[in-house]
């Protein structure tokens, strides 16, 4: 009967269903392959390749495809060319070598886009990062004709672009992510004073772990206060005190900041008063090792704990043990995300935390307590309040056993429950509960150093793993997994869509087995293998595995035959 359908019903019907099933109503017959593989109904669909670029780019349609992700690719300047004929509005480079691009194509290829992202993993690999000629190339395109309004750029140097083109680039954007990316004293002042004199465009700006020092207070002020979001966070520069002094008094009088993350930043010359004033109008601050002093702390928990339109409060890293019970379980009430990690918190502040988390009226549901012992509070009073979060982060809290299974049990029982951090020696408990209960979770991450699971525990959890799991996401690294039978362990991790295996102690049988079955049918879409040997996969095999996974992380070079000597982006002489 649906064949009868006019052909603009059907293509009306077409327009709701999910990419999967499009693609299986192509197999139909020819009049249902030609009007679903109509450009305009997939125009939004988010490509994912690592292989093949040109020939799926020429496929009818994609040709109007908007999205694209490219990972772990070498990029070739045909390849630029084919980009440069699609109507792209968004492209993200993942671990790509961009070491043979024209820094003309490149830049004309980004100048076309609305957004751009470069992503960069773990290790410092320069031919992942655009060299001076291609960076400086792309920003002075940039800067005469473009569509581009949101540019990511982490990790990447741009010291050598001149600081006028910077500043006239950046100022155009809606979305800036400048983090660590090695800005210039020049740099800085040329965009910050580009910002104040011109109208508001930028809305959320990156600058995290760049040195802002000497900016002139007024100025860095007035141009934080005119966004949205801005991150600042800094281990390695100091931001002076009146730097923060005025951008303080700036923001209690402003609307327009809702998100600021401070965290590194030192406060302690910071009257407290100020610092709560300054946050009444936020949704979200980042105060995380700040070093707030005894006043700071209890000003910043009182304003949180007041005020009507504060979603989101980090203080891990902070003393916080002086602070009244009672008014950090108010805060703790108002509050959707709360991250206290690390806060030297007392048995009474931890008992005031669980018992506002009971209250029906209490919104949280993001909480950090790790580095916080929680071993004296009440087991079941524990175990409602964890399972009435979305995310719980429970590594070094020295939970009991008793505590441990009850929250557990709950999860089991019935939980609002997706993502659970946890620690502590777990071998005493029943296999069957940690099996049961993680498999509930949408993700779980088995703290490395603190987590010790028994062999019988390890297997069963692997077990239902491959017995339709809730579980999606799963951090194994640093676990010994070399027990685990070899079928078990491919079936389970297949089954998840992110899974972290580094340093596992895997056997050669089982990474053989986990990559033979991804290269078959596997739910995976991003593995972290680092530190286990894969040169027993042979390469076809990894080859169909990595179009299946896309994002695949390992030690080894791409013929697999020569482990890797990486330098981390974190010792690197750049990022020192």
């Amino acid at each position: 009967m649906v064949f009868n359908f006019p052909n603009e019903i059907l293509n009306r019907i077409f327009q709701f269903l999910p990419y999967k099933d499009l693609k299986a109503v192509t197999l139909v017959c020819k009049k249902l392959q030609v009007l679903s593989e109509d450009p305009k109904l997939w125009s939004e669909f988010s490509l994912i390749l690592c292989s093949n670029l040109q020939p799926v780019l020429s496929l009818p349609r994609l040709s109007s495809l908007s999205q694209l992700h490219l990972i772990d690719m070498t990029l070739s300047d045909s390849d630029l060319s084919c980009l440069l004929q699609t109507p792209l509005s968004c492209l993200c480079l993942d671990k790509c070598d961009l070491s043979g691009l024209s820094a003309h194509l490149l830049a004309s290829c980004l100048a076309r886009l609305v957004t751009f992202n470069l992503k960069v993993h773990f290790e410092y690999r320069p031919e992942q990062r655009f060299s001076d000629q291609q960076i400086c190339e792309i920003f002075e395109k940039l800067s005469k004709h473009s569509k581009l309004k949101n540019l990511h750029l982490s990790l990447c140097d741009l010291s050598a672009v001149p600081p006028s083109t910077l500043a006239m680039v950046i100022s155009n954007l809606s979305i800036a992510e400048l983090h660590w990316c090695l800005l210039a004293p020049s740099q800085v002042l040329a965009l910050f004073n580009r910002l104040h004199g011109q109208s508001a465009v930028l809305k959320e700006l990156d600058i995290g772990y760049n040195n802002i020092a000497m900016m002139t207070p007024t100025i860095l002020a007035k141009v934080v206060c005119r966004m949205e979001r801005v991150n600042m966070y800094n281990f390695r520069h100091p931001v002076h005190r009146e730097q923060l002094l005025e951008l303080f008094r700036e923001m209690s009088s402003t609307e327009q900041l809702s998100e600021l993350v401070l965290g590194g930043i030192k406060m302690k010359d910071i009257p407290d008063d100020t610092l709560a004033s300054a946050m009444t109008r936020l949704v979200m601050i980042n105060l995380e090792h700040c070093d707030l002093t005894e006043d700071q702390a209890v000003a910043v928990v009182t304003a949180a704990a007041r005020s009507d339109q504060m979603r989101g409060l980090q203080l891990s890293g902070n003393v916080l043990t002086h602070i009244e019970p009672e008014l950090l379980g108010r805060c703790v009430s108002k509050l959707e995300l709360l991250s206290v990690s690390l806060a030297q918190l007392s048995q009474l502040q931890v008992r005031e935390i669980v018992s506002s988390m009971a209250n029906i009226c209490c919104s949280i549901k993001d909480l950090d307590i790790s580095y916080n012992d929680l071993s004296q509070a009440d087991p079941v009073s524990l175990a409602s309040a964890v399972n009435s979060l979305e995310r719980a982060v429970l590594h070094h809290t020295q939970l009991s056993e008793y505590q441990t299974v009850k929250i557990l049990k709950h999860v089991i029982a019935g939980t609002k429950l997706k993502h659970l951090d946890i620690g502590g020696d777990l071998r005493t408990i029943q296999p069957e509960i940690i099996a049961q209960s993680f498999n509930r979770l949408q993700s779980v991450t088995i703290h490395t150093e603190t987590t010790i699971l028994s062999k019988k525990a390890k297997m069963e959890m692997f077990k239902q793993m491959g017995e339709g799991t809730c579980l999606r996401k799963m951090d194994l690294r640093c676990r010994d997994l070399s027990r685990i039978p070899a079928d078990d362990l491919a079936r389970a991790v297949n089954n998840l869509t992110e899974a972290n295996l580094m340093e596992s102690k895997m056997t050669d049988n089982q990474i053989l087995c986990i990559f033979t079955r991804m290269s078959q049918q596997t739910c995976l879409r991003h593995l972290d293998i680092r530190e286990c040997d894969i040169r027993s996969v042979p390469k076809d095999i990894y080859g169909l595995a990595k179009q299946k996974c896309h994002f695949i992380l390992h030690d080894f070079d791409r013929d697999l035959k020569n482990r890797l000597v990486i330098e981390r982006i974190f010792g690197n002489y750049k990022m020192t």
